[in-house]
């Protein structure tokens, strides 16, 4: 225990204020966290999808829901309305501190309830684990709708924990508090449903070992979860149907190239988590002995179930080959893993202090360069990754200069390769939407796709046309041929090497 601080708040009354050494380190690591996460908030211009959230946020804070955003964006108005709201005040960095913010608070939130599930040592673990690994310092920075659904299920994770440890008045007040920040996180992101089951497998495994019964558990937060996403579902219906319906946000991968990508991620906490499992299973779960046979088999089944319900997104992605983002989703996964991997490195550490005489003293000092030669390489590792990550798409920081130089106006028809990162830089507003046109999907005299660029090229109906050789690079070529035929001319070009191993080349046509 560290020593108590005693502060003088007037004369002649005094008060303490007690830290454990778990509670000191914490609250380093949580500036730490945060401070990484903010070093450089401009490490690139936004990310078409960062961009794309920013401006149909700020649209439908304008009053118009013409993106019919619900049929593809698997996510409500509910971050596109808060980054709207934030750009408005901060533009791309306030964007970007957002999520900083809430990552760090989901850190917190971690903390907060292996603390309640496994003790101090376990907690500073587990906020190591979740704060400094990679997917976790990725989407701490990058302006996205995974943002507010990370700190909404760290939320509901804790309130779970804290509710079958309070009296019955207040369990009510955690759970139903959870089954708001569990609906909230499906509302930002549709995906996070996926898991429902975890936060089930851990809710009911902490009923039985209180003792409390389970079907508190149900009324106050399952079915006030079901309620209002039930409601949510029907007043989407349309949307919904049509967004199930669509193939956006699919892209067929080879399973071994997205195993590779979650492994990368979460491999190792994975493996300390399912230890963790085996190590709490081994002792029984020793936190209550359940008495009733029944009880008995459900606790046995829990943790199978938990095993797989944590991970929940990678096994989606492996199942259905769906390759896009099944890396940024793993931090979901990461989310209930760090406390299991906390737990792990805890009971490590407590069995070598155990150790008798020389024994212990030796282990000890082994353990602790293990440790730190661990840790170093897990933040070189994370870093590397960081850095990979933050340069992984092109910065047309360039381009857009380019374009103010070139005196691109409002209403000037533009074709571009990821156009949304454009529209959000120049910030003409709605009522100018539709001057730009992303190459991904296009119209123009009844035609569609690249034949309608390409007749849209051949009448110079583009002031600018914009390719990066990065969101469509199979179209260059084609792209060029009709820009030539056209007479267009080429005054800005700038060659970029990005992380991926690819060369983005940023070009700007002019139309004559």
């Amino acid at each position: 225990m560290i020593q108590p601080v005693e502060v003088r708040a007037e004369p002649g009354r005094t008060f303490t204020l007690s830290l454990r050494a778990d509670q000191v380190l914490a609250l380093v690591l949580l500036a730490l966290i945060f401070g990484v996460r903010v070093a450089d908030l401009r490490y690139n211009t936004l990310f078409v999808d960062e961009a794309i959230y920013a401006t149909v946020g700020r649209d439908a804070l304008a009053g118009v829901l013409s993106h019919g955003a619900l049929g593809w964006m698997y996510g409500s108005y509910l971050y596109p309305a808060i980054a709207g709201l934030v750009d408005s005040v901060g533009g791309e960095t306030g964007l970007r501190l957002l999520s900083a913010i809430l990552s760090t608070g989901a850190a917190a939130l971690i903390y907060a309830a292996t603390l309640r599930l496994f003790g101090g040592d376990a907690a500073v673990w587990a906020t190591l684990c979740f704060g400094f690994t990679a997917i976790s310092i990725d989407t701490g920075q990058y302006a996205v709708y995974d943002a507010p659904v990370i700190p909404a299920l760290a939320g509901a994770l804790y309130l779970v924990v804290r509710g079958a440890e309070a009296p019955p008045a207040r369990e009510r007040i955690y759970l139903l508090g959870a089954a708001a920040c569990m609906s909230l996180g499906v509302l930002a992101k549709y995906l996070a449903v996926l898991y429902l089951p975890a936060l089930c497998c851990v809710g009911l495994a902490c009923a039985l070992h209180q003792g409390r019964s389970l079907r508190t558990f149900v009324l106050l937060f399952l079915a006030p979860t079901a309620l209002l996403l039930g409601a949510y579902g029907w007043l989407a219906r349309d949307e919904l149907l049509a967004l199930l319906q669509g193939d956006y946000g699919v892209a067929a991968g080879a399973r071994t190239l997205i195993f590779r990508d979650i492994w990368a991620e979460i491999g190792v906490t994975t493996l300390l988590a399912m230890a963790g499992l085996v190590l709490l299973a081994q002792r029984g779960l020793p936190f209550a002995v359940v008495t009733p046979r029944w009880r008995r088999l459900l606790w046995a089944a829990l943790v199978p179930a938990l095993a797989l319900a944590v991970l929940a997104a990678p096994i989606y992605h492996l199942v259905s080959g769906n390759s896009r983002a099944a890396w940024k989703h793993t931090v979901y996964s990461l989310i209930f893993l760090a406390p299991l991997a906390g737990y792990t490195c805890a009971r490590l550490m407590e069995a070598l202090r155990e150790l008798p005489g020389r024994r212990s003293l030796a282990a000890r000092a082994v353990a602790a360069l293990a440790s730190a030669l661990l840790v170093v390489w897990g933040l070189g590792y994370a870093f590397d990754r960081n850095w990979g990550f933050q340069n992984s798409w092109p910065n047309v920081r360039g381009v857009v200069a380019h374009l103010q130089e070139a005196r691109l106006a409002p209403g000037q028809p533009v074709l571009a390769e990821g156009s949304q990162i454009y529209d959000y830089y120049f910030r003409f507003g709605p009522a100018h939407a539709g001057m730009w046109t992303n190459t991904w999907y296009a119209r123009y005299e009844g035609r569609e796709g690249v034949e309608a660029m390409e007749a849209a090229i051949a009448d110079r109906y583009y002031r600018f046309v914009i390719l990066d050789s990065y969101h469509t690079p199979e179209l260059r070529q084609r792209l060029e041929v009709a820009l030539q035929a056209a007479g267009y001319t080429l005054r800005y070009e700038e060659a970029q090497q990005l992380s991926l191993g690819t060369t983005a080349r940023l070009s700007v046509y002019h139309a004559p």
